[in-house]
């Protein structure tokens, strides 16, 4: 019994790490709940029209040849700084970039696969984003 629980829980961490999600896609970082993908060309139902998709209206600037572009929204409720983990140092380093109050937002040139975390002011994390290959996207904190 134990080895087909870890056996299936092995095939969903590998279809998991085998998705993935299209160009226009939004990640949510909320406190408290799982990071969530949406597809902000989806029409908004009429009960939830009041709640707006932050992304959807977002206009992120292009990138550089080489370079994806990802844009930091904070709604944390709180000021965001927002840290690079610098894996080519030994050892690794967090590099802070910028701080980003609520309500707004901040677009930062990266390449794929690197990761940013999120922290508050207290210096707890909000969340990570390993940037992924789409040229622009969103990332709600």
């Amino acid at each position: 019994m134990k080895k087909s629980l870890t056996l299936i829980i092995l095939l969903l961490f590998m279809l998991a790490a085998c998705t993935t999600p299209t160009a226009e896609q939004v990640t949510e970082l909320l406190p408290g709940s799982e990071a969530a993908a949406e597809d902000p060309t989806a029409e908004p139902a009429a009960a939830a029209s009041a709640d707006v998709n932050p992304c959807a209206t977002a206009e992120i600037p292009s990138p550089s040849e080489g370079l994806v572009m990802v844009h930091f929204i904070n709604m944390s409720g709180g000021e965001m700084n927002l840290l690079w983990h610098d894996t080519e140092q030994t050892p690794a380093q967090l590099v802070e970039y910028t701080q980003v109050a609520h309500g707004e937002s901040y677009d930062q040139q990266t390449y794929t696969s690197h990761e940013w975390l999120m922290q508050d002011e207290h210096g707890h994390m909000l969340g990570n984003y390993v940037a992924k290959g789409d040229a622009t996207q969103c990332v709600v904190v």
